[in-house]
């Protein structure tokens, strides 16, 4: 990275399929205990993000170099992203129960939030982030408040945060 070179690696995807890119590596990115590289794709240009921990093999290709867009910025990069995955923006409504309110009043999780306190005492955020099928982060998000939170929209996101619900309830029983 130092000397903007290009990178050939083997990239473990979740399903354990080795893939070999060429990539154009950007930034260095640490979150939640975990080293990400955010890198370009050396045909397209466009940038993805890559857990270190996949990467089971990564070569610095000598004698090549590439210039840094000049309109790249690692916080342009994530603005999209409920955490470190960005995507195409979609809305998202929140309904959290009343005992809630003070947890989730004193946090920002997005720069798109917003928060509503409901005349019954529920809160409803609205957010502005990737919710499309493949998007896992806002699903694991609601989950994480397990019995706290319900999904109002969008419904694709409702029912998939059900079937998680459901998943994870048979696994009790």
């Amino acid at each position: 990275m130092v000397h903007n070179r290009h990178l050939a690696l083997s990239y473990r995807s979740l399903a354990g399929i080795e893939h070999e890119h060429t990539l154009l590596p950007y930034t260095l990115v640490a979150y939640r205990r975990g080293l990400y590289l955010i890198a370009a794709f050396e045909d397209s240009g466009e940038p993805r993000t890559y857990a270190l921990e996949r990467i089971t093999r990564a070569e610095s290709k000598k004698g090549t170099r590439f210039t840094l867009p000049k309109d790249y910025s690692p916080a342009a990069y994530f603005g999209s992203a409920l955490f470190i995955k960005p995507g195409t923006p979609e809305k998202v409504e929140l309904v959290f129960e009343p005992g809630t309110y003070d947890f989730i009043r004193i946090r920002e999780f997005h720069s798109s939030q917003t928060l509503e306190r409901l005349p019954d005492g529920h809160l409803l955020m609205t957010l502005e982030v990737p919710a499309a099928e493949d998007e896992w982060e806002i699903e694991n998000f609601v989950l994480s408040f397990g019995k706290y939170v319900e999904v109002r929209s969008p419904e694709h996101l409702r029912q998939r945060v059900a079937k998680g619900l459901e998943d994870a309830l048979a696994r009790y029983r």
